[in-house]
């Protein structure tokens, strides 16, 4: 009996999930961000590759664009985190989506030069950063705890899901719409997306912090320092 209940309540979780329309909104909206994301990423590695083949610098191209992808992660994911913390979620998700969509246009006016590219592409991979703080704060405060599992679940699924899909869909997308094609896709794409934030509701933190922006510096290392010690000091948080 206390079987059949257990897994009774588990289906009723699975079905509430289901049916929760603010979590399908946020997870569709990451679901799009993300394939589009990586769609880009890889097309973007072979318009480099194309731009400087027959050249010595054909290889460290890539690698430079791989930097921009990757340096704002190093960079900015940290403070990018704490500064959302503080933020509406919903805000947060529905300006970045745009911001990228924006950027992704960018691409059709500077993929003919390699440095113009670079830029761009940090610039949005920097946005990326707050991207992925906002969501996974706002997973918790759309779902129950006993959602939780679930939801987070779904969540991880769909990020190693969308490398393969983004990854595959790059040389599709350039066969049928030219090289343009991953840029508008990837753009269409992060505009639905940011179109399905703005069905969620308020993502507020429930003590929010005023920041101003000349003392956003010094706040930020504060809470790095306290939260590295936080972490240097918990053994179950330092083993994460």
């Amino acid at each position: 009996m206390k079987k059949r209940a257990a897994t009774a309540a588990a289906s009723t979780t699975d079905v509430s999930v289901a049916r929760n329309t603010s979590f399908n909104l946020l997870w569709g909206s990451q679901i799009l961000s993300q394939i589009g994301s990586n769609l880009i990423n890889f097309a973007l590695i072979i318009r480099v590759f194309d731009l400087a083949a027959g050249t010595q610098f054909a290889n460290i191209s890539v690698a430079l664009l791989v930097l921009s992808f990757g340096l704002p992660a190093l960079f900015l994911s940290a403070a990018a985190g704490i500064y959302v913390d503080h933020l509406n979620k919903r805000h947060v998700l529905l300006v970045v989506n745009f911001a990228r969509a924006l950027l992704a246009l960018a691409f059709l006016f500077v993929d003919t030069n390699l440095w113009l590219v670079l830029i761009v592409s940090f610039a949005f991979s920097s946005a990326t950063q707050f991207f992925a703080p906002a969501e996974s704060a706002a997973i918790p405060m759309l779902v129950s705890k006993r959602q939780l599992l679930r939801a987070n679940s779904l969540f991880v699924f769909t990020l190693y899901t969308s490398f393969i899909v983004g990854y595959s869909a790059s040389a599709p997308v350039i066969a049928l719409f030219g090289s343009s094609g991953p840029y508008l896709v990837t753009s269409a794409m992060l505009l639905l997306a940011g179109l399905l934030t703005l069905g969620l509701p308020d993502l507020r933190a429930q003590q929010p912090v005023k920041l101003r922006f000349n003392r956003l510096l010094h706040y930020t290392q504060s809470e790095l320092i306290r939260n590295w010690k936080a972490i240097s000091t918990t053994h179950q948080l330092g083993f994460l």
